[in-house]
């Protein structure tokens, strides 16, 4: 009998163990999401008021984790974080760029790239070079 709970409190520790340790890297990624999208808006706010416009970005020095920047369409960018253990599991952050900003890119962006900002008509055409 002692040896099935000696067995039941290990496996309670242990489950509680890795519970606190996915929710702690869950936390985690939700920082980096936070981070990626606060920099990007930051970069984005000031350079569409500056007109023509060129912004080398590299997130490596900001975030040691690996993350990805997925342009969705013209007005949307997806940010994702993969858990470190568990790397099925991926955080996701949506940037919804504003109304006179268009994005000139679909698809995975690379973490360093170019940002080439262009205002035709009262609107700014943001180009992603690589």
């Amino acid at each position: 009998m002692s040896i099935s709970i000696a067995m039941a409190i290990l496996l309670m520790l242990v489950m509680i163990t890795f519970t606190t340790i996915i929710y702690t890297e869950l936390v985690v990624c939700q920082r980096v999401c936070e981070l990626i999208e606060s920099r990007m808006i930051e970069i984005i706010a000031y350079a569409q008021f500056e007109g023509n416009v060129t912004v080398k970005l590299s997130f490596n020095d900001i975030v040691s984790r690996p993350f990805e920047l997925y342009a969705i369409n013209s007005s949307h960018i997806e940010i994702r974080v993969p858990l470190k253990y568990l790397s099925n599991i991926i955080v996701k952050r949506y940037i919804t760029l504003p109304e006179r900003v268009i994005l000139n890119y679909t698809g995975l962006i690379p973490p360093q790239f170019t940002l080439v900002f262009r205002e035709i008509d009262e609107k700014v055409i943001i180009s992603v070079r690589l």
